[in-house]
């Protein structure tokens, strides 16, 4: 099992890509609607769709997405982004944030088949050599720019329902933490628990 401290520092090399290739997907959603005159409250679900979108490209030119095993493509539709680093799995999220509590955004619920699995630690990907831990990598942004932390998770199970999804731990992902020291990551501590669960921002 990755503790926290684990998680960020296996992450460190590929933590500057994962910020810049949301921040992209983000500036060409802006600079999409501001060419085609749109409104993004005219489609809450348009907006983080283009951003996606080109966030998949990104980190898939990078080499960091799961790819189908029968072709060249990236094994998740759009609604998921699934990076395979090192040891473990990430899950890449957009969820709203949540500013009264100690964990900074709210925990989705799994809801298919393949996301109750990632969530209860059971292995979704034919990946070669030890085995991984699944994390969830959430991010949320304001008027199009990304906020500057994101949040990781090791989920451990749930469903549908609020008071069946569990956690391990969560705590704030940063860009700077690329360059943490042993000593700096040796201070890292999770968020204490939250007590409110949450869904997935569409918008």
């Amino acid at each position: 099992m990755v503790s926290y401290r684990q998680a960020v520092e296996a992450l460190q090399p590929v933590i500057p890509q994962l910020f810049d290739a949301v921040s992209e997907g983000l500036e060409h959603a802006v600079r999409y609607h501001a060419d085609e005159e749109y409104q993004r409250q005219d489609d809450a679900h348009f907006f983080p769709t283009v951003a996606r979108r080109k966030v998949l490209d990104r980190l898939y030119r990078a080499g960091l997405i799961a790819r189908h095993p029968k072709g060249d493509r990236p094994l998740l539709s759009m609604s998921g982004l699934l990076v395979p680093y090192e040891n473990v799995v990430i899950w890449v999220r957009k969820m709203r944030k949540v500013r009264s509590d100690p964990v900074e955004h709210e925990i989705p619920l799994p809801q298919s088949r393949r996301q109750r699995q990632f969530w209860r630690q059971e292995p979704v990907l034919d990946l070669p050599g030890l085995p991984t831990d699944n994390l969830l990598l959430l991010w949320s942004e304001d008027h199009g720019v990304l906020d500057p932390a994101m949040t990781l998770v090791r989920p451990l199970g749930g469903d549908h329902r609020r008071d069946n999804l569990r956690y391990e731990w969560a705590g704030p992902l940063r860009r700077e933490m690329a360059t943490f020291s042993a000593a700096d990551l040796d201070e890292l501590r999770p968020a204490p628990r939250q007590s409110t669960l949450w869904e997935e921002d569409t918008g």
